[in-house]
């Protein structure tokens, strides 16, 4: 059997890479599923990858907000822009963003600074 550390590893790979895949392996594994609800699995999520047909829960979105995840940084930092007009809250969201290595970002950053 794999050591404990190694199969975090996994689970927070799978869980990158595929909603599906994650899934399948929480199913399949009672141990795999016991990692699946580590802070640094919900760090890892790409929220862009969730499946279309099925929206980001509420819940899954927050959890991975408070674990630092750039995808969920990313789409609260939008959602307080459109949605709530929350222009410095926003700025404060993606500049956590841009320091997290998204070059997209820093962009939007510099740019949104220059408007607002």
């Amino acid at each position: 059997m794999l050591p404990r550390e190694v199969q975090a590893l996994v689970v927070q790979r799978v869980a990158h890479n595929s909603f599906q895949d994650f899934y399948r392996l929480c199913v399949s594994c009672k141990a795999m599923r016991a990692l699946a609800d580590e802070d640094m699995v919900y760090a890892s999520f790409d929220l862009f990858k969730h499946p279309s047909y099925f929206r980001v829960r509420s819940s899954l979105l927050r959890r991975c907000f408070r674990e630092g995840n750039p995808s969920a940084l990313h789409i609260m930092g939008v959602e307080y822009f459109f949605r709530h007009e929350g222009h410095e809250e926003d700025l404060r969201l993606l500049r956590a963003l841009a320091d997290a290595g998204s070059g997209g970002v820093v962009y939007l950053c510099n740019d949104k600074e220059a408007i607002l």
